[in-house]
C-alpha cells in the first residue's frame, strides 16, 4: 500500500480520526518505516461534496498511485 484515498472531513475531530486509523491500519501501527512513507490525500478537501461523482473524483485524482498496483494487489486489500 502505498497510498490511501482520506474521505477528509474537514474538520479537527474527523480528520485526527481517520488519520489515526489510517495509521494504525497502513502505518506505524503495522511496523511501517520513515523508509517507506505512505501518501495520503483526500481530493474532497480540494473540491468539495460533488454528490454522484465523489468516489470518481477520487480515484481520478490519484492515477499515478493506482496504476502502480497490479490487479492482484488490488484484489488482495
Amino acid at each position: 500500500m502505498v497510498y490511501v484515498e482520506a474521505h477528509g472531513t474537514g474538520t479537527v475531530v474527523g480528520d485526527a480520526q481517520e488519520l489515526a486509523a489510517i495509521d494504525r491500519m497502513y502505518g506505524a501501527g503495522v511496523g511501517r518505516s520513515a523508509d517507506a512513507p505512505l501518501l495520503i490525500g483526500s481530493v474532497k478537501s480540494n473540491m468539495g461534496h460533488c454528490e454522484g461523482c465523489s468516489g470518481l473524483a477520487g480515484v481520478l485524482q490519484s492515477p499515478a498511485p493506482v496504476s502502480a498496483f497490479t490487479a492482484a494487489a488490488i484484489a488482495e486489500h
